[in-house]
């Protein structure tokens, strides 16, 4: 969630496990306070906030990994004041084969490299190993940082 805020100062962050609460004062001593109610339970000690000289972005992660909520808020009804981040939206679906692709393209690049003669030395196993170890980590954080993992991306503006 991002609450757009230019030049915030006084900003308070509260993640509960049923709601975030946001506080916050413009340049010109206006007060702005935000309360949702979320959909469903978050995890909060897995969230967290940052903050720029334009906005205050949160990052909520949903408690049931891999469970699409049909809404943000507790209540069926929209605020005025919410909209999706559609350049942040993440679709679970599909992403199973994007994945596959790439597990199959290091597969296919491992084969070549081991048919290939002469025989590879240690060392150079070791840095194949080393570069694929490091593929598979940078796969599972962007797993962590999709919706994958239950992340949920949705921009809040005043």
């Amino acid at each position: 969630m991002e609450f757009c805020v230019e030049d915030s100062s006084d900003v308070h962050v509260l993640i509960e496990d049923h709601r975030i609460v946001f506080s916050c004062k413009n340049p010109d001593g206006v007060e702005f306070y935000n309360e949702i109610e979320f959909y469903a339970k978050v995890n909060c000690k897995d969230s967290q906030d940052k903050r720029s000289g334009r906005s205050i972005t949160c990052f909520v992660r949903k408690w049931k990994e891999k469970v699409a909520w049909p809404r943000l808020t507790k209540e069926d009804i929209k605020p005025a004041w919410l909209s999706v981040d559609f350049d942040n939206w993440r679709d679970w679906e599909g992403d199973e084969e994007v994945e596959l692709a790439q597990v199959e393209h290091y597969a296919e690049l491992l084969k070549k490299v081991s048919t290939k003669s002469p025989p590879l030395q240690w060392t150079t196993w070791m840095m194949i190993l080393t570069v694929l170890t490091q593929e598979v980590i940078n796969f599972l954080s962007q797993q962590n940082r999709r919706g994958s993992c239950g992340c949920l991306l949705v921009t809040l503006t005043s």
